[in-house]
C-alpha cells in the first residue's frame, strides 16, 4: 500500500508567521505529526503551535488525512471550535492543495466560511501557506510556515 499522502508522513517542527485583517501579525513555533494508520490509506494528524516569544499555546488541531482514488482528504477539529473537511485532487511531486468542502461551527466559534492550504514537501522540508475566509473577510492569506522532518 502506497498512499498518496506518504510524502507528508512524519514529525515536523519549525516556525511560521501569521496575519489577518482582524489580528496583529504574529510569529509562532509549530509541531505537526502525521502518523500512518497500519494497513489503511489513512494517517493521524496532530498540530500544535506556540507563540514564538512567550511559548504560550496558540492553536491546536487534530484529525485524519485520507488518501482516496481522487486525491487526499483532510478532516480536522480545531481547538477554537470549528471542524474542517478539505480535499485535493492536485497531488503530485510533493504538492498538496486542500480546499475546504465543509466547515462546521460550534455555537461560540468565530465564523469561518472557507479554507485553502497548500503544502509543499521537498525532502525533509515542509512549507505551507494557509488562507481563510472568516469573520466577514473574504479569502485572505493567514499563515506561512517552514518545518523540517525530525
Amino acid at each position: 500500500m502506497n498512499p498518496l499522502h506518504e510524502p507528508l508522513l512524519g514529525r515536523w517542527e519549525g516556525a511560521g508567521s501569521g496575519d489577518y485583517p482582524t489580528v496583529e501579525a504574529f510569529a509562532y513555533e509549530e509541531t505537526i505529526e502525521i502518523l500512518p494508520v497500519a494497513d489503511k490509506p489513512l494517517a493521524r494528524w496532530s498540530s500544535t503551535s506556540r507563540d514564538a516569544t512567550s511559548g504560550a499555546v496558540r492553536h491546536g488541531d487534530s484529525g485524519y488525512l485520507r488518501s482516496t482514488a481522487e486525491g487526499c482528504e483532510l478532516v480536522l477539529a480545531h481547538a477554537f471550535g470549528i471542524t474542517e473537511v478539505a480535499a485535493t485532487t492536485a497531488v503530485g511531486d510533493g504538492l498538496f492543495e486542500f480546499r475546504s468542502r465543509s466547515i462546521g461551527l460550534a455555537p461560540t466559534a468565530k465564523e469561518v466560511t472557507a479554507t485553502r492550504r497548500v503544502l509543499r514537501v521537498s525532502g525533509d522540508v515542509l512549507e505551507y501557506d494557509f488562507w481563510m475566509a472568516a469573520v466577514g473577510v473574504g479569502m485572505t492569506h493567514h499563515l506561512a510556515g517552514r518545518l523540517t522532518r525530525g
